[in-house]
């Protein structure tokens, strides 16, 4: 009983040791020149579809009843509207092919194998997505569980520049319409900020 009591009494010293050795430490910046501001990572982002020789705000990016030939033209527009520089990297997952009519079968045809994707952003053009299949992009740019596609990658933004991140998905006109019946969504658009 008397080691316990000992050893309460050490652990309560120690204690009180430690907390003004922290007191100690941590009181010494006391300079009135010190800058303070806050950082401001912020981004306006829009999802834009060129349909009629107009760009057309939308929410999803959903493909079906393509014919051969078909062409579907998207761009994100990246507003930095914070107060620092930001560098942003764009990547599209969660694909979901499908039918248009679930009773009509398709001998396990998919629009990842036959949809074509072009990317270009107006900032970094070095990196770009020449034309390939979905799903050859998908493999090139897939590390994650999921399958997705880095769309666009250390795209940087001034404060108060815009950003745009163009792709077009595509139907070539040699597939032939066994196609028709096919759709493909693109569930998620993930846009990683970072200050530069």
């Amino acid at each position: 009983m008397l080691m316990s009591i000992l050893a309460l009494v050490g652990a309560s010293l120690l204690l009180v040791g430690a907390t003004l050795a922290w007191f100690t430490v941590s009181t010494t910046v006391n300079n009135d020149n010190i800058d303070l501001a806050l950082i401001n990572v912020d981004a306006t982002v829009a999802l834009e579809m060129y349909v009629i020789d107009t760009w057309v705000t939308t929410d999803s990016i959903n493909i079906s009843a393509s014919e051969p030939g078909d062409s579907y033209q998207y761009r994100l527009v990246i507003y930095n509207s914070g107060n620092v520089g930001l560098t942003t990297d764009i990547i599209l997952s969660d694909f979901v092919d499908g039918l248009t009519n679930p009773l009509g079968y398709q001998n396990e045809l998919s629009l990842l194998n036959a949809l074509t994707i072009s990317a270009t952003n107006s900032v970094n053009t070095t990196y770009e997505i020449t034309t390939m299949t979905l799903s050859s992009a998908i493999g090139q740019s897939s590390n994650f569980y999921t399958p997705n596609l880095m769309l666009a990658d250390n795209v940087s933004l001034a404060i108060g520049e815009t950003g745009y991140v163009y792709f077009t998905l595509s139907l070539p006109g040699t597939v032939g319409n066994d196609y028709r019946n096919l759709t493909l969504g693109i569930q998620q658009i993930r846009i990683t900020l970072a200050s530069e």
